[in-house]
């Protein structure tokens, strides 16, 4: 599976370099690349991925979805006949085997080094939940890329129920407080002030989010050229658009890529201070009353 994901590099550097045009669909790998007109500012540019005449027929039946890619023009191009070469690949995520990690504090975001079991959905934060979409363009005038995943195209998440906390700051306390979710290994903390609260939470749930990736490493890259945005297909069905800025191209001149997919990642914990007292850290008659 590395090879191939080298090999997919490799091709694309190729495309980018001869600016050849091609069509190709296998079961494990979708590539296209065309030359296409530039747009206005602000317009977006569709890319419509390859498909075999079978594919084509469900699809029309709407009984496959695919993934949507759109470039956006961001204006910056001297020549109204100007175009684009624009490259992308689909890999299959059966090639995405990214390297063994051992759990540790740090693949969690809030994890802490403790002696406590790794919890079973600790090492799952950045687990690949879609096939890997690259974009490579060639020539100015392209901002960023809208790559939509609908819900059919990405793996299932498994709810899991909410763990809410409660957190309790007494009088005239400084110390730093912590809850352990075990469900995420997530370690919550808040910083009592002197005055007497009450906090309460929610666990962060793992749910899928937009990521870009690193090819060579197969794994989540460390500059996240992208963002996150929830949508709703023509159909109905829920999925994820993910929007992203393209980044450093393949060694060829004028060249910009971006690798996306949905992963898995930890959600914001909500906190709400429900109580606050209203003495002051040196009220010591408040303080005494209030405990």
């Amino acid at each position: 599976p590395a090879v191939n994901s080298s090999m997919a590099v490799g091709v694309l550097a190729d495309l980018s370099s001869s600016g050849a045009e091609i069509f190709v669909v296998t079961e494990e790998v979708r590539v296209v690349s065309q030359i296409i007109p530039q747009a206005s500012s602000g317009a977006s540019i569709a890319v419509t991925l390859p498909m075999t005449e079978e594919e084509a027929v469900l699809l029309a039946a709407g009984q496959l979805t695919l993934p949507s890619i759109s470039l956006f023009s961001s204006g910056t191009f001297n020549n109204s006949n100007a175009t684009v070469y624009v490259a992308v690949a689909v890999l299959s995520s059966s090639l995405w085997i990214p390297p063994a990690r051992p759990w540790n504090s740090s693949s969690v975001p809030g994890g802490t080094n403790s002696n406590q079991s790794p919890p079973p959905l600790a090492d799952k934060v950045g687990q690949l939940q879609s096939d890997v979409i690259t974009v490579v363009t060639v020539g100015e005038g392209i901002g960023f890329v809208d790559i939509g995943f609908p819900a059919s195209t990405t793996a299932p998440v498994n709810a899991t129920p909410s763990i809410n906390f409660t957190i309790y700051c007494p009088p005239r306390s400084l110390a730093q407080k912590t809850f352990f979710c075990n469900d995420t290994g997530y370690l919550e903390r808040v910083q009592c002030s002197g005055l007497a609260s009450v906090v309460r939470g929610t666990c962060p749930k793992l749910q899928q989010a937009c990521a870009a990736l690193d090819l060579t490493s197969m794994t989540v890259a460390k500059d996240n050229l992208c963002q996150t945005v929830v949508q709703n297909s023509s159909s109905g069905e829920a999925g994820l658009l993910c929007r992203c800025g393209l980044g450093e191209g393949l060694n060829v001149p004028g060249s910009s890529m971006i690798a996306a997919g949905v992963v898995l990642d930890l959600g914001t914990s909500g906190l709400s201070k429900t109580f606050q007292a209203s003495y002051a850290l040196g009220d010591g008659y408040a303080a005494s009353k209030a405990a």
